[in-house]
């Protein structure tokens, strides 16, 4: 009686134990999203289930994301359609990719993918600058004289390199690619960004990792977030030298940053661009710079005069000819407002001056620039 009241106690306490952890396993969270793919036939928005990990983490940054999708978009109907599920990390990079027990990929032929060539595919969609990106579903399949059409590039004039797709599975690489890499990546990323508070973006904009700064300021703008703070950390990532890396910044940071500065009330928007320009590396000027002439935004009385200060620390040619084009352009924006305002006898008072006597000045000393070109 003893052993059989003894061991009914320890069932009980396993199943309390168990009912302890099962208690911090959250579920996972499911979303229902919806997304347009570039290899859908019908061109309607596809429907889907994505599913959010649970985490005790401090921080969500370190959720997962996972989705189960078809395995091809066939051009002719003719593949052999397998469930894959695809796995993003919280700010929508693809990581990896499993299959069920027993299912195979398949190329063209009926021959299952080997093992290299399920390697080959990982890599595949961890590329996200794959030319898969830029090509249509059209170009995907080739005629074969029978009159039937099979797994490949259409033709000469598409340009591809082989370690873009698996041979004989290009539609599978580039469905399952635009499916990794596509609008779904988004959607994870704002996920991710709503649950973040602004503390922790500004914590990630401090991580010296690309991918996690370059998030940080997307979202902070979507979330149109622009406290100095904010600002001033995302200055921070390119005006510190020990941290900041020009070439990696060219390619991801300068764009997000830019982005991020366009959508900045006027005043703050006119003084980060000149903070932008003051830090004086070339490429980050001339997109600053180029981002005022795309601008429809007006600037403050004497702001190209203040700018103009600039003017001797400038290293390139595009950067001291951009700043002269927008000079020109507000003196004649200026001129022509000018008269419209006399014309209707408006009360309003007139534009100030764009030139002043500092910024001729500042503009007569590239005569004597020590590049032929500038001056």
């Amino acid at each position: 009686m003893k052993n059989i009241l003894s061991c009914t106690v320890i069932l009980i306490l396993i199943a309390m134990l168990g009912a302890c952890f099962d208690s911090k396993q959250a579920p996972d969270i499911s979303h229902a999203v919806t997304f347009k793919h570039k290899g859908s036939k019908t061109g309607k928005d596809e429907q889907n289930t994505l599913f959010e990990t649970a985490s005790n983490a401090e921080h969500q940054y370190q959720q997962t994301f996972y989705m189960d999708v078809v395995s091809v978009y066939c051009g002719e109907d003719i593949c052999k359609v397998d469930p894959v599920r695809l796995h993003w990390n919280a700010i929508g990079f693809y990581s990896h990719f499993s299959l069920k027990n027993g299912v195979e990929l398949e190329k063209s032929f009926g021959d299952d993918f080997t093992e290299h060539d399920y390697k080959k595919l990982n890599l595949i969609l961890k590329n996200k600058n794959s030319a898969l990106a830029s090509l249509h579903k059209e170009e995907l399949v080739r005629e074969i004289p029978s009159g039937n059409a099979i797994d490949a590039l259409s033709g000469a004039t598409v340009t591809i390199l082989k370690d873009d797709y698996v041979d004989g599975a290009i539609w599978t690489c580039f469905t399952l690619w635009h499916f990794a890499n596509g609008e779904v990546s988004n959607i994870i990323r704002n996920i991710t960004g709503d649950a973040m508070t602004v503390k922790t973006l500004n914590l990630l904009l401090k991580s010296n990792d690309f991918n996690k700064q370059q998030f940080a300021i997307e979202q902070l703008q979507r979330k149109k977030v622009f406290d100095e703070t904010s600002v001033n950390n995302i200055l921070n990532l390119v005006a510190n030298p020990l941290t900041f890396n020009p070439k990696k910044a060219k390619a991801s940071i300068y764009p997000t940053i830019i982005n991020f500065v366009n959508t900045l009330p006027n005043k703050q928007y006119f003084k980060t661009i000149n903070q932008l320009i003051s830090i004086h590396q070339p490429d980050l000027s001339v997109r600053a710079l180029l981002s005022l002439t795309a601008s429809s935004k007006p600037a403050p009385n004497y702001y190209y005069e203040a700018l103009s200060n600039e003017l001797p620390n400038m290293k390139s040619y595009q950067e001291i000819d951009l700043f002269l084009t927008l000079v020109n352009t507000e003196l004649v924006n200026n001129e022509l407002n000018n008269k419209f305002k006399t014309k209707i006898k408006s009360k309003i008072a007139q534009s100030a001056p764009i030139y002043s006597k500092a910024l001729l000045t500042n503009i007569s000393e590239l005569l004597s620039h020590q590049r032929f070109s500038i001056a």
